[in-house]
């Protein structure tokens, strides 16, 4: 028995957006194009396997409804902040200014962790120190004790 499935009236509003948004953008590979991107990197970009891409762009699959709307809200983010291009957003990082604020950050960092970790090992080798102080007061105080109930026995018994 074939199953059929059923179009609910959420699956039809995400097909009019989907129509909406290719009749402004066009489809995944003329978006792609605007992007200047290849398949690969456009995969990368929605974090999608790139068979899933071409399987959408020859057809042999529906395209899902959040890829459109993932692209639509990218390029609206590049057409406010053209930083956010792709084929720009990665330069800044390679930029000497930024590396050298990124290696400062880095051992800046790196100073807080040495110093968390010199306080907890000096705490660490405080609470040792008063560990055996208060061992050493427990044997004592037992040897105290003992010589104590040992005497009180040679007393009740004589």
């Amino acid at each position: 028995m074939e199953k059929t499935q059923k179009i609910t009236s959420q699956k039809l509003k995400y097909s009019a957006e989907v129509s909406v948004i290719k009749s402004k953008l066009g489809d995944l590979e003329n978006i792609r194009n605007k992007l200047g991107l290849s398949q690969r990197k456009i995969s990368q970009l929605l974090m999608v396997d790139p068979s899933a891409w071409t399987r959408w762009v020859q057809g042999k699959t529906p395209t899902p409804a959040h890829i459109y709307r993932a692209l639509q809200w990218y390029m609206a983010l590049i057409e406010k902040n053209s930083e956010w291009h792709p084929q720009n957003s990665f330069m800044r990082a390679f930029q000497p200014t930024n590396a050298a604020s990124l290696k400062a950050s880095l051992d800046d960092h790196e100073l807080k962790i040495d110093k968390k970790l010199i306080a907890i090992q000096y705490e660490s080798l405080l609470n040792e120190k008063k560990s055996k102080k208060l061992t050493n007061i427990l044997v004592l105080l037992s040897i105290a004790f003992g010589l104590q109930s040992i005497l009180s026995l040679y007393l009740l018994f004589k």
